[in-house]
This record gives structure tokens, sequence and C-alpha cells, in this order.
């Protein structure tokens, strides 16, 4: 008899073409992962005829419920598949200008010869300036308009942008984004248990949700929660014809190095940050099948909370008085390779200075995030590699 240890469980997924079909050759990815309770939950179904022994005579299962969660530690490259399924987006390439470019104090960048347009540069994008001697030049911005020489910005990391001439080693580069959509993503995964040499496959999985904590000396966590639609029976087999990518090698985010803006001026004193996407999915039942349809999707919902030392009330105030902000922080691992999270219009829903010795006192402040009329997003990802 072997008993299954963890530590010697795998798990992979291949996305669908077909909700609940998995393809014919599938090529999985592995899915690095800290712990799951991935499988089946079934309704119980009992008779209620009445007898003289007080007994139930009959019970039977119901529907299916697949699905449950995954935990992770975030790492670079290792979640891109399910950044894209739970917003439902599809990371885009990188867009780059080299062209030598004049920066404005009102907001522009023109450059001399070449196109922006041409380039691909798009409004509501978020592009990073680099290589002027002014640092206010520098940095992230919001594309607001878009001309063939002129690119019009909104800074967002609290600059004031300057007249500079620029010496032509300026460059303008807009990273691999995902933004939340409406694309949909299903698929099947297999677990592998190496020990039993056992393989259990559940198809049609949905990303419902997304979650990502960051806290002092820890590394970067993060879980997700899926739907699905059917399971398969266990085997000592895997499905034909199946191949395996090796997984991502990169190392997991800590909470030493990276950053958090509110409105582009930096919080220092954060203690943690916690956010969720959710998309509140709903199984969808009916009469002669025990699984479910495609779920249902309600609306992109974006919640968390940030806690920080209280050293003064400008985010107090916020939630006082109902101001409307932005949230972006940064995160780069040991390697160099950055992941940028941008929440362009958020609201903080509650937010007290708690006192409960006497101790540091700390704000712990919840915000919903909605979407933001310039970048009409909600949020916005970039990826940044070495």
């Amino acid at each position: 008899m072997s008993i299954a240890d963890g530590s010697q469980h795998r798990l992979s997924y291949v996305f669908e073409s077909t909700y609940g079909t998995t393809p014919s050759t599938p090529s999985y990815s592995r899915f690095r992962h800290t712990g799951t309770d991935l499988g089946l939950e079934k309704t119980e179904l009992k008779s209620n005829e009445l007898s003289s022994d007080r007994q139930y005579n009959y019970v039977r299962h119901g529907n299916k419920s697949i699905g449950n969660g995954v935990d992770f530690e975030l790492a670079y490259g290792a979640q891109d598949d399910w950044f894209e399924a739970t917003l439902g987006g599809t990371w885009t390439t990188q867009v780059t200008s080299g062209t030598v470019t004049a920066a404005s104090a009102s907001g522009t960048f023109t450059r001399s010869a070449g196109s922006f347009v041409s380039d691909g540069f798009l409004v509501g994008e978020i592009v990073t300036s680099s290589g002027y001697v002014d640092a206010d030049n520098n940095g992230r911005f919001v594309i607001t308009a878009v001309a063939t020489t002129i690119l019009t910005v909104t800074a967002i990391e609290g600059q004031t942008m300057t007249v500079e001439a620029g010496g032509g080693d300026e460059l303008f580069v807009v990273e691999a984004t995902v933004e939340n959509g409406t694309t949909r993503r299903f698929a099947t995964f297999e677990r592998y248990f190496a020990d039993q040499g056992t393989y259990v496959f559940m198809t049609g999985l949905n990303a419902s949700s997304l979650s990502l904590s960051i806290a002092p000396d820890a590394t970067v966590t993060g879980s997700m929660s899926f739907i699905g639609k059917d399971i398969e029976p266990a085997t000592v087999s895997p499905k034909a014809s199946s191949t395996y990518a090796a997984a991502t090698t990169t190392e997991p985010y800590d909470s030493f190095t990276g950053s958090i803006r509110d409105n582009g001026a930096l919080i220092a004193v954060i203690q943690s940050i916690d956010f969720s996407c959710d998309n509140s999915m709903d199984r969808r039942f009916v009469v002669f099948d025990d699984t479910s349809l495609l779920p249902g999707i309600r609306k992109f919902e974006l919640t968390g909370t940030v806690s920080a030392y209280f050293d003064n009330i400008t985010l107090y105030n916020k939630f006082i008085s109902e101001t409307a902000s932005d949230l972006q922080f940064e995160l780069t691992d040991p390697a160099g390779n950055s992941y940028w999270f941008y929440m362009p219009n958020v609201k903080y829903m509650s937010g007290n200075p708690n006192v409960s010795d006497d101790g540091s006192v700390t704000l712990s402040m919840a915000f919903s995030g909605v979407k933001d009329t310039v970048t009409s997003q909600t949020l916005i990802m970039q990826r940044n590699p070495v």
C-alpha cells in the first residue's frame, strides 16, 4: 500500500476549445501551487417517503459541483495564463518607440520622425518613458490622445513634466499588458499523485476568482477558485498523446522589493496589501443532466484592503470625504522581473485608526475599484521581464 504525499503531487492544465472537452492531443502546462482542494462535491437527495419504522429508505447523489481552490506563491510567468482567464483579457505584446522626442510642461511628448500611430500606441494605455535628464519626464503616464508625432499623457506617478528637448536616447514603451475584459477561458485540469501513479481529470474549469496577499517578511501568496463541469473516474494512465511543458523556474516574489502609490504619491508605511478579483460565477443546472452548463458570469468586482501605520491624515480623509483615488503597486523578483498592478479608479469604503493597546496605531482601508473613464478599465496589469 502506498499512501499519497503532497510532496509528490503535480497539478497541470490545458485550455479547451469546447467547454468541458479535453483536446485530443493535450499539451499541459504546470500549475505551480502550494496546495489545492480541487475536486468533486455532490448534493444529497433523500427520499421523503414515510414508513412506520421512522427510517429513510433511499438516498441518491444529486448534481455534481466541480471546483474549489488552488493556493500558490506568485512567481513571474507562472500564473500569467490565469491572470488572463480571471480578468477576461489577453496579454498584449510590448510596443516600443525609440525616436528622439521632446517633452513639454503641458503633458505632451513630440517626436521628430516616425509615428506613434504606426508604432501602435493607443489611448488608455500606460506608457513608460525613460532617458530624460529631468526625472519628472520619466516614469509611467496614461495616454489620453495619440497623433502621428504627438503623444498626450497624464502623469500617474506624481511627476510634473517640464520642457526638455531630448537627447536622442529617449525610449517609450508600453509593456505587455492585460486588462479586465469579457473573454471566457476554460481548462481541463490533471491531478497526478506520483507515489500512487494515480491521475484525476476535471473538465471545464473556469476561473471564478483570484486574490493576492502581500505581507511583511513573507513571500507574496495567492489563491484561485474554480467552477467546472465534470470529473472522470481516477485512473493509472495519463490521457493518450499527452505532453507536458516544464514548469517555470522563476523565484517567488517577496515583500521586500516593490512600491505602492496612492494618486501617484509613494506610501512608505504599508503593513499589508490584499486584493481580489471576483467574477461571481454561477453554476447552471438543467433537468436530465447532473453537470453544469457553462457557468454564468456576473460583473467583474475588484476589492481589497490596504493596511498602514497611521502617520498622516491623507488616506483617512479620502474615506471621510468619499474622494476617488487610484492605487498602483509594483513587485520585483530577485532576478529583476516585475509585475505592475494599476487600479485607476478606487474609493476607500472603510477605515479608522485602530487603537488596541499602547503600541503603534494602524489604519486599515478597504477599497473598491470600478471602471475608469480614461483607461476604460477597472484593473490593468503589466509585466516587465529583465
